[in-house]
């Protein structure tokens, strides 16, 4: 790997020592094709780190108050059944303990979507498939691809809030084991894909620069849970008119680049990046941009601590830090993170701050063109 695993940390008097720094988040990504990144949707990866809640919440478990941090596992059907049920019924349904579960990631929108259940190594995994086959689960695909019904078909007497391996109509899950990993999806058809050896999201230039600058701000602290973006991310509604629908995430950053003209508001379009949650001595956000050079990276940097001051709420604001950090590629990354000042306990306020603005599609901070 080229991110190196972080040191051992004490979060706090309250939270128990564990090391992992991003290596969950890169072998999350490691399982998924490199194509991924052409689809040209504002979110294009979501990740819940499980191991960092169970460290939050320390002897107390995983408790409603940790589960509701993890906002982005909102995006994650598995993870609703967790918060929802809590984690007896999810030991119950799952045929997984969740103190075995690493993380969950994924992508996608009701009611096609892909989960990825990252598990300590491949005999975990392979345990799971072996679990579900025993149920309710049969062959698919020579490929190991197994299912419990028919891909999109509503089943009301199969509705249960408190299992993850059927949506929330009943519908049907399909599952298959790759490396340490089971990956989930809705509908068979993706595995012809997900399962091949090819590279893979970890390994774009893009991504890897973003990760850099995201291993240098996270430091010591713990990573709770991370949103890979694409430009379309920061789009204000006054640049909605831009034609944008059918191209593919290359074809529509040239198009921004050429048609958001130097002088609007905003920061300069980004290449790709990463939104997390981490928790230090203070919870705190952390964003990390991809650009192609070091001088566009600073600019963003500054540019983003300035929106940050001027446009986030009282609750979210604390001590910044920006940077670039450049990767071996040539790119480089802008940095910026956002401590707590004030004890939060489990929550993260800075964080849940950014995420309510995102989800009213007001969060400014990374917007590359018009005010709205």
């Amino acid at each position: 790997m080229r991110l190196a695993a972080a040191a051992a940390l004490l979060l706090t008097a309250s939270f128990p020592v564990l090391a992992q720094g991003l290596d969950p988040l890169e072998d999350a990504m490691a399982k998924m094709p490199e194509t991924v990144l052409s689809n040209p949707a504002a979110v294009q990866f979501n990740f819940v780190d499980v191991a960092a809640l169970h460290t939050l919440a320390g002897a107390e478990g995983l408790n409603p108050t940790v589960l509701t941090r993890a906002m982005i596992g909102g995006m994650l059907p598995p993870y609703n059944a967790l918060q929802l049920r809590g984690p007896e019924a999810w030991n119950e349904k799952s045929f997984v303990d969740v103190e075995d579960l690493r993380y969950l990631a994924g992508f996608g929108d009701a009611p096609t979507t892909i989960t990825i259940w990252g598990l300590e190594n491949e005999d975990a995994a392979a345990s799971l498939i072996s679990a579900l086959d025993a149920a309710d689960f049969d062959s698919v695909s020579p490929e190991g691809v197994i299912g419990n019904g028919e891909p999109l078909a509503m089943d009301p007497t199969k509705m249960d809030p408190a299992d993850p391996w059927r949506s929330r109509v009943g519908a049907a899950t399909f599952a298959a084991a790759k490396g340490n990993a089971v990956i989930q999806a809705t509908v068979p058809a993706p595995f012809g894909v997900l399962l091949e050896e090819r590279p893979s999201m970890a390994e774009s230039a893009v991504v890897t620069a973003a990760l850099g600058g995201l291993e240098a701000a996270l430091g010591d602290d713990l990573l709770v849970q991370a949103m890979l973006i694409t430009p379309v991310f920061g789009l204000g509604a006054a640049d909605l008119d831009i034609a944008l629908i059918g191209l593919d995430l290359d074809m529509m950053r040239e198009k921004l680049e050429a048609e958001l003209e130097a002088g609007t508001e905003g920061i300069p379009v980004y290449l790709g990046g990463f939104i997390a949650d981490a928790q230090g001595e203070q919870p705190a956000v952390l964003i990390s941009l991809t650009y192609a050079d070091c001088a566009t990276a600073e600019r963003a940097a500054e540019q983003m601590a300035q929106r940050w001051s001027d446009t986030m709420p009282t609750q979210a604001q604390g001590d910044m830090e920006t940077a670039t950090i450049q990767s071996p590629d040539g790119l480089c990354a802008a940095t910026l993170k956002v401590a707590g000042t004030s004890d939060a306990g489990l929550r993260n306020p800075v964080f849940q701050a950014l995420f309510d603005a995102y989800l009213r599609r007001d969060f400014t901070v990374v917007q590359i063109g018009k005010a709205s």
